[in-house]
């Protein structure tokens, strides 16, 4: 639903400010729009449609269509403020008491990410528009609970689980792209993913977890994700023809021409060079 500036004008403010807030229930690029400048102020927020797929994708997941996801896309896209901080508030403005894991290959990213949630869920925007604040008794800097007995906990690749579990996982940047060539470190992520990450859902059959970051091996998690049959959205930066399928929920890439870019909006053709 598109208001147009005359409409906008005759609603009036209070009425107005009922609707965005119906709108950001439904839709994650509409909460990201509104969003946006808690965390970025002064920065226009850039879109194009990778950012629309990678939204269109993980709506899928809270429907519950897609169980199980993997995102690969080129650094930079957005991804880690989309799955990491965004995706989980959106959710906790349609289902507040969902508890929610973030993990990374480095704790102090996973906190990162955490902390911007923890900052926007503590404004008068959202706490008066969605009626979600943070908990009284389990409010702490990093991995806190709110108010409907939802919480978001932080994690490393490697590191123990605490005894949390969550009705959805989130991996973002399984690897430190640094180490990509240590079959070691891959290994022992691949491991830590397949016996430990993976038990920690509330729900082993309908808890959704979702994987996401940049290829760095044929061996890495992303890959072990896709061969036990996760949805995979994959997103180059530049197009090649061969690379193309449909997802489950009917998208393919939009791009027809060999080495068109992912989004040039962001990424110039002379930046990607």
């Amino acid at each position: 639903m598109n208001l147009t500036p005359e409409q906008m004008r005759e609603v009036g403010p209070e009425a107005l400010s009922k609707i965005r807030a119906e709108l950001a229930r439904r839709s994650l690029l509409e909460f990201t729009r509104q969003a946006w400048p808690i965390l970025e102020p002064g920065v226009p927020m850039k879109e194009g449609w990778a950012i629309e797929a990678i939204c269109e994708h993980l709506e899928a997941v809270i429907r519950g269509d897609i169980k199980r996801l993997v995102v690969n896309i080129p650094p930079g896209a957005m991804k880690s403020r989309l799955t990491r901080v965004m995706l989980p508030l959106h959710i906790w403005t349609q289902k507040p008491w969902s508890r929610i894991i973030g993990a990374s290959y480095a704790l102090s990213l996973s906190e990162r990410d955490n902390y911007y949630a923890r900052t926007i869920l503590q404004t008068d925007w959202y706490q008066q528009n969605f009626g979600v604040s943070i908990s009284a008794e389990q409010g702490a800097k990093v991995n806190f609970d709110n108010s409907s007995m939802g919480g978001l906990r932080a994690m490393s690749v490697g590191g123990a689980t605490t005894g949390f579990r969550g009705d959805l996982l989130i991996l973002d940047d399984a690897h430190n792209a640094s180490e990509g060539e240590s079959d070691a470190k891959r290994s022992d992520a691949v491991q830590w993913f397949l016996e430990t990450f993976q038990t920690r859902v509330n729900d082993l059959d309908n808890s959704p977890i979702i994987v996401v970051g940049q290829r760095i091996h044929e061996e890495d998690v992303y890959s072990t994700a896709i061969e036990l049959g996760y949805e995979h959205l994959c997103i180059p930066m530049e197009w090649e023809e061969g690379q193309r399928k449909t997802t489950g929920i009917g998208w393919t890439d939009p791009r027809t021409k060999e080495g068109e870019l992912m989004w040039p909006e962001r990424f110039s053709a002379d930046a990607v060079e």
